[in-house]
């Protein structure tokens, strides 16, 4: 893997990450700023943590599983 790969690899996993757990804390937390940036990184770690955990538990919706978190990282 050259270094632009893994480097635009990195960028996706922090976006993804990031933004999840933002998108999820927006909806149901009254947090701004800051507190929101924090403890959205640490959702978003909880949700890919449960999405790998079906994900290992359900071989089958393997595919839908990662439509999801792509579809959740991109909208």
């Amino acid at each position: 893997m050259t270094f632009a790969a893994g480097f635009v690899l990195l960028l996706w996993v922090v976006a993804s990450l990031l933004l999840n757990g933002i998108a999820v804390l927006r909806c149901g937390t009254r947090l701004r700023g800051l507190p929101l940036i924090g403890y959205g990184a640490g959702a978003g770690v909880v949700l890919h943590a449960l999405l790998g955990l079906a994900i290992a538990a359900v071989p089958a919706a393997r595919w839908a599983l990662l439509a999801v978190l792509a579809g959740l990282t991109l909208l």
